[in-house]
């Protein structure tokens, strides 16, 4: 893309974006949104594994709030 050779690259967004800005600054517009965009889960099996989830969920629960959650996506993403 950048020696001109391709219009477009088609990349893990949060990967592509954090390579671009470290290997040509500048040079690259990612685009606002990824082409689709799917939601992570944890899942246990019904009735198992309570404890974890809990777990899971108090902890996203606590990074959501104080920010860390966006600090990290924002630095993945490379904004």
């Amino acid at each position: 893309m950048v020696s001109g050779q391709a219009d477009a690259a088609a990349l893990n967004f949060q990967v592509g974006a954090s390579m671009a800005a470290a290997l040509h600054p500048g040079k690259l517009t990612p685009p606002a949104l990824m082409f689709t965009e799917v939601p992570d889960a944890v899942a246990v099996r019904k009735g198992e594994n309570a404890d974890v989830l809990a777990l899971v969920n108090r902890g996203m629960a606590a990074i959501r709030a104080d920010g860390t959650w966006q600090k990290i996506n924002d630095r993945w993403t490379g904004r």
